[in-house]
């Protein structure tokens, strides 16, 4: 079972964003060929944290207003399980 995401709307905008990027980035790995099973999974995810956390504020300028909005929204909405 998943426990709740503990922390500031910050913090799970930055989780959330994380899980994303590595979603699209595995997929666009797949597409291209690559054999996923070569994959450091541990590095892989340390890069996509990294990633997240450093271009946080240029990933969060990308979005509208309203892109914003929603996305605090579904953080802080969210339900616990």
């Amino acid at each position: 079972m998943l426990k709740p995401l503990e922390g500031t709307t910050t913090s799970k905008i930055k989780a959330f964003l994380t899980v994303y990027q590595m979603i699209d980035a595995l997929d666009q790995m797949r597409q291209q060929g690559m054999d996923l099973n070569q994959l450091n999974r541990e590095v892989f995810k340390d890069s996509m944290t990294a990633t997240v956390h450093l271009s946080y504020d240029l990933i969060m300028k990308s979005f509208t207003n309203h892109e914003r909005k929603m996305l605090q929204e579904l953080v802080t909405k969210a339900p616990a399980h």
